[in-house]
């Protein structure tokens, strides 16, 4: 999978997103988790089986309440402005992916 350089790279890491995310089979969702430079924490995005995106942020000083739920759109650019975070995950799975 390539890492984040245009808009384009994002629209394929939704497509392929099941490729470089981990499955927890109990909320049945695929997520990732990247660092949130802003809040100096974490995000998490998820993708249910049923299609549907949401986000949840969580560090030392915070924690949103919920999940929220987010359109495509507004996952786009969420993913295009954390875009460094999100480009390590890609990487690191890239990488093990080379060595499985």
């Amino acid at each position: 999978m390539n890492v984040i350089k245009s808009m384009r790279e994002v629209s394929a890491l939704l497509s392929d997103f099941k490729k470089i995310a981990d499955y927890d089979s109990t909320g049945k969702k695929h997520y990732i988790i990247f660092e949130d430079h802003v809040r100096e924490g974490h995000w998490t995005v998820m993708k249910y089986d049923d299609g549907t995106y949401s986000i949840h942020g969580k560090g030392e000083t915070y924690c949103d309440k919920e999940e929220r739920v987010v359109s495509t759109e507004e996952l786009k650019k969420m993913l295009w402005e954390n875009r460094k975070a999100v480009n390590k995950v890609v990487r690191e799975a890239n990488d093990q992916a080379l060595i499985s």
